[in-house]
């Protein structure tokens, strides 16, 4: 396992680089990048301004005033900003709260650690784009955003646009039947894997299937030789308990925020 500051600025080329590869295109701006996707606009992960660096001059207005400028431009209902400096985005978050936004703090989990107990993976199952598209489906009709059958087609979408810009292998659990849970396995040929997009169906939580398929795409990434495999989970959730146990540990922070669209257009 490579230090902690080499670890951490080869994860962020990885996520990155995937980011640049998604979009279909992007616009700098004083303090970072736009990225837009032109047939996904309701999805946030693709269109949304990334600040890069420690910008000392950016405060939460000019950020928002950024994003209304560019975003809307764009058509784009949604606000997103994404920022890439733990200290910025600490700085920028409560100010951007008070302005109507929602924000998170994303911790950067690498694997480092035996997990807490022996995970049954053979309930686990790999799955194909279809299957992941239809589980994904599934999933995305129980949420808020999933009433807008646009919606939802945009969101399946986007995983298969992910995953012609990174190398992508899905899991299902149980391992017959349409799975309850799933997950996504990024890799690249440099040896770094990504776990992500980790989700099960309301009615099947508590029955270790996430657990499950996590701890099998970690074991498959490293028998794919990856020596750094990651994930990311919001700071403030549940999951990031879950994914200590399995032996992930904090290594970087991340910070986004959000402006929702109004109630007539629920985007993800």
């Amino acid at each position: 396992m490579p230090g902690d500051g080499d670890a951490l600025k080869r994860i962020d080329e990885f996520r990155l680089g995937i980011q640049e590869r998604s979009c279909t295109r992007k616009e700098r701006f004083r303090w970072g990048t736009a990225f837009f996707h032109d047939r996904l606009a309701r999805v946030w992960d693709l269109n949304f301004l990334r600040v890069e660096g420690a910008p000392q001059d950016l405060d939460a207005r000019a950020l928002a005033g950024e994003a209304d400028r560019l975003q809307g431009a764009a058509g784009l209902e949604h606000r997103m900003v994404s920022i890439e400096d733990d200290r910025t985005g600490a700085r920028l978050s409560p100010e951007l709260r008070s302005q109507g936004w929602s924000a998170e703090t994303l911790v950067i989990m690498v694997h480092r650690r035996a997990p807490y107990r022996p995970v049954n993976t053979t309930i686990v199952r790999e799955i194909d784009e279809d299957t992941a598209a239809s589980v994904t489906e599934a999933f995305t009709r129980t949420q808020p955003y999933g009433r807008e059958d646009a919606t939802v087609r945009q969101i399946i979408e986007m995983r298969r646009v992910v995953a012609g810009a990174v190398h992508t292998r899905h899991f299902g659990a149980p391992d017959s039947g349409d799975p309850k849970s799933f997950c996504d396995l990024y890799s690249s040929k440099d040896g770094i894997g990504q776990i992500e997009d980790v989700a099960t169906l309301e009615a099947y939580r508590g029955r270790g299937l996430a657990t499950a398929v996590v701890a099998k795409a970690l074991e498959e990434s490293v028998a794919a030789g990856n020596h750094i495999t990651f994930l990311t989970a919001d700071d403030d959730d549940w999951p990031k308990g879950l994914y200590g146990k399995l032996g992930f540990d904090a290594l970087g922070y991340k910070h986004s925020a959000l402006k929702h669209p109004p109630a007539a257009a629920p985007y993800p």
